[in-house]
């Protein structure tokens, strides 16, 4: 009898993480209880937001108020998403095991210091990962942005609505808490300095 192929552990992770948009009504029974419970029905409120071409914001006009999200983030502290309202948030989607975010993190790292007095906040949601394996990365790419440990992938189904499919992918919200970009591709210096930088000039 012919035995199936057996995939690498970080490839079946990324598939994993590629289906969750496609199966968010058949997993969210198991996604109940604990303080970081999501609100199975909290992105049903909120309209479907498409990728966002790389250097170009959703306009003001046609934002749309990201869901709530709380967790508990690599250091043990709970968060939420709403402590970091008044600012830019790039909530960046990672995982230890995917090569592309090995190479993004750096680039996040440095924007962050550049803009983080003037509101940037960028903010991790480390997916589908061994923890320990999570906090070595943060330490040997000199991480200071906080994050979020997620290893059921429960924020991306709180934003299923917003298109957080692939491995890394970067959800941007003005100051108002507003979804301003989806980037479902990695963000270099450049990259995020392009559209953070109207978004912080922003009122």
């Amino acid at each position: 009898m012919r035995r199936a192929a057996v995939l690498p552990r970080r490839a079946r992770g990324f598939r994993l993480l590629l289906a969750l948009t496609g199966v968010t009504i058949m997993t969210a029974s198991a996604c109940s209880g604990g303080s970081d419970a999501v609100d199975q029905n909290a992105a049903d409120q909120y309209r479907f937001v498409s990728a966002t071409k790389k250097g170009e914001v959703i306009p003001a006009g046609k934002r749309h108020e990201a869901p709530p999200f709380s967790g508990t983030l690599l250091d043990g502290k709970s968060a939420k998403l709403s402590d970091y309202r008044g600012k830019v948030v790039a909530l960046n989607f990672w995982g230890e095991w995917c090569p592309p975010c090995r190479v993004e993190a750096p680039d996040l790292q440095k924007v962050y210091a550049a803009e983080q007095a003037r509101g940037l906040q960028i903010v991790g949601v480390d997916v589908k990962d061994d923890k320990g394996n999570a906090e070595q990365f943060i330490k040997m790419k000199h991480i200071t942005y906080p994050n979020f440990w997620d290893p059921q992938g429960r924020a991306a189904l709180t934003f299923r609505n917003f298109n957080p499919n692939a491995i890394p992918s970067t959800i941007l919200l003005d100051r108002k808490g507003r979804v301003a970009g989806v980037y479902v591709t990695p963000l270099l210096d450049n990259d995020l300095s392009k559209v953070v930088k109207p978004l912080l000039a922003e009122k």
